[in-house]
């Protein structure tokens, strides 16, 4: 039992894992703010400065806050660890969830936002992942293989391929409790309260939804969960020879193989999920034999791969049609924003249009100091394994479209007030434009795609500018 107990390392990792997932800035994503301020103004300073007698009285400074900044964390981690070691061995058995909503879906989440019953979660998680060996593939990685797959498919005069998507219906709701609690019950290295909590998070999600099968899909330990439902799955198409690439994440399924081996593969995929209660999303699910005449895609992790005709051969990698629907909405509300403008002469309103538009295209990241982490954002995340001919018509090229126009009916007329040396004015008001040396650029930048995506990273705009800005895109 004491083996099975969280250490202040254990606690440290959840933390800034649970931060890290949630896309949280660096510098705020951890306990020690008021230190962190000083800490990068002290490297930023030591970085630009030319006087070394100075500069060394500023690296003592830092190392000093340094340290000072890691003993406070690992005291507020021992805190942590001995208010999740007196959980656990208190052995709760009953929890609640209830329902919330989170933009245009309800999820099943905890019923309190209780710290330490989350830490307890993420912490059976993490019991969970090292007992069964779960290592999930990323979003990321999915892509990549399969983009190497279908490439070297196309080495010769034609792609010979047979391509299988599956999705499954409900996946986090339909899984059954039986067969999931048989197999964390079953396997002796999971430690008596983890499973006594997977068993408590299973009854109160049957207690909430009035059913026997499904898993909340706002909780933490339910990705871990959803990857041991799947574990025989996963071995059985892994260990059949005829399968050339078999990738999956989360519910989305997509298997490489021999044409002729489509049928018996696709069958196959089909019984092993009726094995384990579960069943395919028929509207989600495609099969294409390669090669083959007309042009044909398909869609993956927010992607679209476009295989030529007759050839089959991968010719693009556009935004896929929900991934762009959803940026052309974005693009609307920028557009809805500036529409409702009265002053173009408020510093606000064109801060907010500039945050906008760069959000939309450019990424971004933290000041550069060394241990920052680079986070991209809008176009510059979802796109940046697009592949685009610009001869082929594409969703991505559509919204450089959007992008030229907004820009153009917008702010055109105004920027030929450059031409006599005057910086362009408000209609409303007769003032001056602000920043309009930025909106310069922005009209200059919008549309051109991949140079804007790839451009040097932003620094990210203050915190509650940050916030606005996402909402009024994405909500």
């Amino acid at each position: 039992m004491r083996d099975a107990l969280p250490t202040v390392e254990d606690v440290r990792a959840i933390y800034f894992k649970a931060q890290r997932k949630k896309n949280i800035i660096p510098q705020h994503a951890n306990l020690t703010p008021r230190y962190n301020r000083k800490i990068l103004e002290l490297i930023e300073s030591i970085s630009l400065g030319t006087d070394p007698i100075a500069d060394a009285d500023k690296q003592t400074e830092l190392d000093k806050l340094l340290q000072v900044k890691k003993e406070y964390e690992t005291q507020v981690f021992a805190g942590m660890r001995d208010a999740l070691e007196a959980r656990i061995l208190r052995a709760p058995t009953a929890i609640r969830l209830r329902y919330r909503q989170i933009g245009d879906r309800v999820v099943t989440v905890f019923n309190k936002n209780r710290p330490t019953l989350m830490l307890l979660d993420r912490f059976s998680a993490l019991h969970l992942s090292r007992a069964f060996g779960i290592r999930p593939v990323g979003r990321d990685q999915c892509v990549r293989v399969l983009t190497n797959t279908f490439l070297i498919s196309s080495g010769g005069s034609e792609a010979r391929q047979g391509v299988l998507k599956r999705d499954i219906q409900a996946f986090y709701g339909s899984i059954d409790h039986e067969l999931l609690l048989a197999k964390v019950d079953g396997h002796a290295g999971v430690p008596r309260f983890v499973k006594q909590h997977v068993r408590a998070v299973v009854t109160a999600y049957a207690r909430l939804h009035g059913a026997s099968r499904g898993i909340p899909d706002g909780v933490p330990s339910s990705a871990a969960l959803a990857e041991i439902y799947l574990e025989n799955f996963d071995s059985a198409i892994r260990g059949n020879p005829e399968v050339a690439l078999y990738v999956r994440y989360v519910d989305d399924i997509v298997i490489v193989t021999e044409p002729e081996r489509l049928t018996e593969i696709s069958g196959q995929i089909d019984k092993l999920l009726s094995k384990v209660k579960l069943t395919k999303n028929e509207s989600k699910s495609q099969q294409l034999v390669h090669p083959m005449l007309p042009e044909t895609s398909i869609d993956y992790l927010g992607y679209k791969f476009v295989f030529a005709e007759v050839t089959s051969k991968l010719t693009i990698i556009d935004l896929s049609d929900a991934k762009f629907k959803r940026y052309a909405e974005a693009f609307g509300r920028m557009s809805a924003f500036a529409d409702a403008v009265e002053c173009w002469s408020s510093l606000d309103s064109v801060d907010t249009y500039l945050a906008m538009f760069e959000y939309l295209f450019r990424p971004h990241a933290t000041a550069d100091v060394g241990h920052g982490m680079r986070i991209v954002t809008g176009l510059a995340y979802s796109g940046r394994f697009l592949r685009i001919d610009n001869k082929q018509h594409s969703n991505f090229g559509d919204l450089l479209t959007f992008a030229r126009k907004e820009v153009g009916k917008r702010w055109g007329p105004m920027n030929k007030a450059l031409a006599t040396g005057q910086v362009p004015q408000c209609g409303c008001c007769g003032r001056d434009i602000p920043r309009w040396t930025e909106l310069e650029a922005v009209i200059a930048g919008a549309g051109v795609g991949f140079e804007v995506m790839g451009s040097a990273a932003l620094p990210h705009v203050d915190e509650g500018l940050r916030i606005k800005v996402g909402r009024l895109l994405w909500s």
